[in-house]
């Protein structure tokens, strides 16, 4: 996945019994390559907590990865480039499924997306890459997964705010 063109289009989710659940859509809309070791680059471009969460474990991460071995950074296209028409390219976006929270103090389900074809909804793990290379077919796509999560009565998540950092975990028994 080091090779994504600006525009394309990621759908993060898990196959479970009934087919491919949604978790993130991920428009692509810059990249920047880094190694482990360098991971002060892209601190200034990303929140504190994705820095904490995965930029910091990286260089513990070495051995296993090899020394220098390139990684690739994708910031996605965000809802305000295009409200603003500020894209260069189609006008999808990133987002995830959500509900407001009045709405769904509980959780909700998230949905499940068919796109025959582009998603092998049997594959229990791992990833799998179909290649689109029509811009506007991959719009259409894009398009086809916005839908089916509306229809499934959620709304397109483009930004959330992050929980706060809790410095240390109580067990039961430390509990007073």
């Amino acid at each position: 996945m080091q090779s994504l063109q600006i525009g394309s289009v990621i759908l993060f989710g898990s196959c479970k019994s009934e087919g491919f659940i949604l978790d993130t859509v991920l428009v692509v809309d810059e990249k920047q390559d880094y190694t482990a070791e360098t991971t002060s680059t892209l601190r200034s471009q990303v929140s504190q907590t994705y820095a904490d969460v995965t930029l910091s474990r990286l260089p513990y991460n070495i051995e296993y990865l090899g020394r220098g071995a390139p990684l690739t950074f994708y910031s996605g296209v965000t809802w305000e480039q295009h409200r603003t028409g500020m894209l260069n390219h189609h006008s999808a976006f990133s987002f995830f499924p959500c509900k407001p929270v009045d709405e769904a103090s509980e959780g909700f389900a998230r949905p499940t997306i068919e796109l025959p074809g582009y998603i092998r909804d049997k594959q229990p793990q791992g990833r799998c890459c179909t290649p689109v290379s029509n811009p506007a077919k991959m719009l259409e796509l894009w398009e086809d997964v916005r839908d089916q999560v509306l229809r499934q009565g959620l709304y397109l998540g483009v930004w959330a705010q992050l929980p706060p950092k809790v410095d240390s975990v109580q067990t039961p028994s430390s509990a007073v």
